[in-house]
């Protein structure tokens, strides 16, 4: 009986190696044999716990119209676009869930594109299959559940796809533990934002379509059940919720219906949004200007996460510092701020965007002609100071303090480079900024060449050599 017992344990203990072996072998082929051409959510996975104070969800309406780095410049938050193209809203859930297994955001904004009829037109399986590489467990099932039948195993394990690119596989280090098990540090990126250039100047321009009061439509049932889902997570997780909707062409009076459906949906609940497609003109939002009709180029994100960061009321007291994820924010903002600048000739914008950025700020001013009280204000706050009209000023800041200023052209050595003022011009490194006129500032980050900007200040206030966004002949 004993020599019977000491074999079935002797059994029990081969066959648990056997399947311990088996499942280690797999679960490390995992990491090796999988898609890699895919963005699997590295900068959400790798985050800090807790350390996000504002979630995005969306489609690439979202992606494309919110820069993380400008609104934390704007508030001193970190927040995240957690998009995919064309999102579900029934994705977004899931997005949701899969964000809040390691965060405790404040605030969680949602783009409603695919409440529209219009998202029709993108919606694909790769809808989901895009979505699905960014979760892992439960979300990451219930969105590959969403596609046909027929097409849902090639995707529920990787290994199963791709177990055979050993036969092609160029970099055989792949294979070895220091790599397959390698943990990756912090990964932020872009924080989700996908940026998109302005082709300026424009062919053509214009604002999106006024549809007037369209009657509220009823949502569809899907959807209806996804936005209820969406608050009532948000609701028990003591998370504020806001919607937006990118201004879009297109924008006919059925896709208006649904829109305001959802902003019937938001008022009984007393969610605060923002609907950019009616508000466009009057902030000056156009298409082919700010946007390419459908997603936002950088001068447009930059206005709409400004917006934004004005509305949406988050409660600072759940922000916790971290040193690392605050220099790459404050870096990707300045980057991005030249990339901005190069697309932006509106005076207000341009400052109101420098009065965030830290990176190197050359200012030059002769004074004499009338100068425009707003544009007097909005100059203050990129200093630090009231700017007087009355006196002449050459100044250079750099990281948010003033290096240098008099009311004399001067020489200046600051990072490695020589910025040298004139009556006329602004050069660096001894090469001119293109200044003219008598209002210029230029700004410069990470010791690229400056992008300058020279003002008409008297009657109407814009960019010299430039009628609207379009270059004078």
């Amino acid at each position: 009986m004993l020599k019977e017992i000491k074999t079935v344990f002797q059994i029990a203990i081969k066959t648990c190696l056997i399947v311990c072996l088996l499942f280690g072998s797999y679960q490390y082929l995992n990491r090796v044999f999988y898609n890699r051409e895919v963005y699997r959510g590295e900068t959400l996975h790798s985050l800090p716990e807790n350390s996000l104070d504002v979630l995005v969800l969306g489609s690439s309406h979202a992606q494309y119209s919110f820069v993380p780095s400008f609104f934390y410049q704007e508030t001193g938050l970190y927040s995240l676009v957690l998009g995919s193209a064309c999102q579900p809203l029934e994705v977004s859930y899931e997005m949701l869930k899969e964000a809040l297994k390691t965060q405790d955001p404040s605030v969680v904004i949602l783009e409603v594109f695919t409440a529209m009829p219009l998202h029709y037109g993108c919606l694909a399986d790769s809808c989901y299959v895009l979505a699905e590489y960014q979760m892992t467990g439960e979300e990451k099932y219930n969105t590959i559940g969403y596609l046909p039948e027929e097409k849902r195993s090639q995707y529920l394990n990787d290994f199963f796809t791709y177990h055979n690119d050993w036969k092609t596989m160029e970099d055989i280090d792949r294979l070895l533990p220091r790599n397959a098990l390698k943990k990756y540090g912090l990964v932020t990126g872009d924080f989700g934002y996908v940026y998109q250039a302005a082709d300026l100047p424009p062919v053509n321009w214009w604002y999106p379509l006024d549809n007037g009061d369209v009657e509220a439509v009823p949502l569809e049932e899907k959807d209806l059940d996804s936005l209820n889902k969406i608050y009532d997570l948000c609701q028990k997780e003591g998370i504020n919720l806001y919607l937006y909707k990118t201004a879009i062409d297109g924008f006919d009076e059925e896709n208006n219906a649904y829109l305001n459906g959802v902003w019937e949906w938001a008022k009984e609940r007393n969610i605060p949004y923002t609907d950019f497609c009616t508000e466009a003109d009057d902030m000056d939002y156009a298409l082919c200007i700010q946007s390419d009709s459908a997603h936002a180029f950088i001068n447009g994100a930059g206005l709409i996460t400004q917006v934004l960061a004005e509305r949406v009321q988050v409660s600072d007291s759940k922000h916790t510092e971290v040193p690392e994820l605050t220099e790459r924010y404050t870096a990707n903002g300045n980057g991005y701020t030249m990339e901005y600048l190069a697309y932006e000739f509106n005076p207000y914008r341009i400052l109101k965007r420098l009065a965030s950025a830290s990176g190197m700020i050359m200012i030059r001013y002769n004074s004499g002609e009338y100068f425009d009280d707003r544009l007097a204000e909005y100059l203050s706050k990129v200093i630090g100071k009231e700017f007087d009209p009355d006196s002449d000023l050459y100044l250079l800041m750099n990281e948010g303090r003033i290096i240098a200023e008099s009311s004399e052209p001067f020489k200046e050595t600051e990072s490695g480079h020589t910025i040298e003022f004139t009556a006329d011009d602004i050069l660096f490194d001894g090469e001119s900024t293109g200044c003219k006129g008598s209002f210029s500032i230029a700004y410069s980050y990470d010791s690229r060449f400056p992008v300058a900007h020279s003002f008409q200040i008297s009657g109407n206030v814009w960019e010299i050599g430039y009628d609207y966004y379009t270059k004078q002949e």
